[in-house]
């Protein structure tokens, strides 16, 4: 027979076993949440991004080929730094890969073929003699700028699959090799070769127009 002093004993003990056991149920059912990525991208942030981008190029564009060489630097320029800021972003918080840049910028194949047309037109006037100051600061900064941009739209297999077997792009970027000047330049010409080179074809089309022989020379 149990003497009442340990009975209540008991009955605490028991209590007290309950109480854990229930504690650590509801702990169980409540798993703490993982933590989430640094600024998911949500829906809405894409879609101001989406905005944001195609709104820019559009404005370069059109100015593109007006012959105000101010206003061309200016809006090529912004369209350039944002596409820079927003490819990082994306690529550091999209872990899917569903986030093409058709969607954020629109046709980046057109892109890509109005950014080389951007380097010609600056490069071929830059032979002339009096070559504005806006000019001057564009064959620094952004024609790098546009290139990186370029080889950066053909780094997604979904956009160079249609330009990288193209004799006539790839006779434009050893053409550009040729005549510019800084190092930078030549660097982020040379990248956007090998992307245009990355396929047998593309490797025969640089062979065929001595490509291989003008690296060497550089």
């Amino acid at each position: 027979m149990q003497r009442p002093a340990d009975a209540a004993d008991g009955s605490a003990a028991a209590a007290g076993g309950s109480a854990g056991s229930s504690g650590s149920g509801g702990s169980a059912s409540k798993p703490s949440k993982p933590p989430g990525r640094a600024g998911p991208l949500t829906q809405l942030r894409l879609a101001r991004y989406a905005s944001k981008g195609k709104k820019l190029w559009e404005r370069y564009r059109e100015v593109a080929e007006l012959g105000d060489q101010h206003e061309v630097y200016l809006r090529l320029s912004e369209f350039l730094g944002s596409f820079r800021s927003t490819i990082k972003e994306v690529r550091a918080n999209s872990r899917d890969g569903g986030v093409t840049l058709d969607r954020m910028f629109g046709d980046c194949g057109e892109i890509v073929h109005a950014l080389l047309d951007y380097v010609d037109r600056e490069l071929g006037a830059s032979t002339s003699a009096a070559a504005s100051s806006s000019r001057s600061m564009s064959l620094v900064e952004l024609i790098p700028e546009a290139l990186r941009a370029a080889e950066l739209i053909l780094s997604d297999e979904r956009y160079v699959a249609a330009i990288k077997d193209s004799a006539a792009t790839i006779g434009r970027v050893l053409s550009m090799l040729e005549r510019l000047q800084s190092r930078e330049a030549r660097l982020a010409a040379v990248d956007l070769l090998s992307r245009l080179g990355s396929s047998a074809e593309g490797r025969r089309q640089i062979g065929r127009l001595q490509g291989f022989a003008k690296l060497l020379r550089l």
